[in-house]
């Protein structure tokens, strides 16, 4: 899994170089200006998805944590910028996480499949 994972980081989509990343440099025209935008490959977000699909409810979130937190190309421009979690955040997150898995109903959460009814935010 790992090896494919890696294989989609060197996989490029739009032309540019190839590189072992797992976001890709957008060129942006607006109102006769350029700039360059970081995103997250559609390999790797496709990647997470198939992931989650198959996953407990504990990595589901594990997973949406990964991808809409921390695999954010920094910086961004004004308001639209998008920052990665903190790392006393990602801790407390993380932490919730943890509790959750050592409730009673815990082992579902943490190792029974996601069902339909399980809340993702």
């Amino acid at each position: 899994m790992l090896e494919e994972l890696e294989g989609l980081a060197t996989r490029n989509t739009h032309g540019q170089r190839r590189t072992n990343a797992y976001f890709e440099i957008i060129r942006e025209e607006s109102e006769g200006s350029q700039r360059l935008e970081g995103r997250l490959k559609l390999a790797i977000k496709e990647f997470i998805n198939r992931l989650r699909s198959k996953s407990s409810a504990f990595l589901a979130e594990f997973l949406d944590l990964i991808q809409d937190s921390m695999l954010i190309a920094e910086p961004g421009i004004g308001e639209e910028r998008k920052r990665r979690i903190s790392c006393g955040r990602l801790y407390r997150e993380l932490g919730e996480m943890i509790e959750r898995c050592e409730l009673k109903e815990g082992s579902k959460y943490a190792l029974g499949p996601l069902s339909s009814t399980t809340d993702q935010t």
